[in-house]
């Protein structure tokens, strides 16, 4: 099914860093906040594009830009705006900052608020599955830079994500397009469109970087 995707993001999250003398007790002895309206520019926010076929940019429609936010939103906010005809079924956009100044060997508990909307609305039918439903929104903070390699002529990430509505190793499944539902991820947890929390370890580079990213489903969901 080809089906055009629209997607604005604003987000905040916090750094919770976990290390502890007591192994049964965990606490958080420092917390960094990190928040972006997207107001002025992007903030060094990077959008780009996997699975779909090398060279194939202008077909797929691919656009990443900052934009104010759509009605019946404030539309005096600042969004990130990014778009593309899945003429793949299967067509992998996302977001990406390189996170910096973080402790080495340290492990962090990251919590996600996540304001997003889309031009789509649920409960449409489609080929290769429902226009809202069957796209997923998935959040993940890894430790290498997520980026799209060409491989044998189609884009793939460099990343484990998983496909479909499962959580990869390095992300998790949030929501849909709609923004309506709740699902439950890999091990048995449940996850909203706002907050969602995982552990990752910084690396011995004092950095790492979070994706966000929605993945068109297909219709075996």
């Amino acid at each position: 099914m080809n089906t055009k995707l629209i997607l604005f993001l604003t987000l905040i999250f916090l750094l919770f860093s976990c290390n502890t003398d007591d192994e049964n007790a965990v606490t958080y002895p420092e917390t960094v906040e990190l928040a972006y309206d997207f107001q002025n520019d992007n903030q060094s926010w990077e959008g780009d594009f996997a699975n779909y076929p090398l060279g194939e940019e202008i077909f797929y429609e691919l656009s990443y830009e900052l934009s104010n936010s759509p009605t019946p939103l404030n539309t005096n906010s600042g969004a990130l705006k990014q778009s593309g005809n899945n003429h793949s079924d299967d067509l992998f956009m996302f977001f990406r900052r390189q996170i910096n100044g973080l402790k080495p060997n340290t492990d962090y508990r990251v919590p996600y608020e996540i304001e997003f909307a889309s031009d789509v609305a649920g409960g449409q039918v489609g080929v290769g599955g429902s226009p809202g439903e069957s796209v997923t929104i998935k959040a993940g903070a890894v430790i290498t830079k997520p980026e799209k390699v060409n491989q044998s002529g189609f884009y793939q990430m460099n990343m484990d994500k998983n496909n479909k509505a499962n959580s990869g190793f390095e992300t998790y499944l949030i929501s849909d397009a709609t923004a309506t539902f709740d699902r439950i991820g890999i091990n048995g947890e449940k996850y909203n469109s706002e907050t969602i929390h995982l552990t990752t370890l910084d690396n011995l580079n004092e950095e790492f970087t979070t994706v966000w990213n929605s993945e068109k489903l297909m219709s075996e969901i």
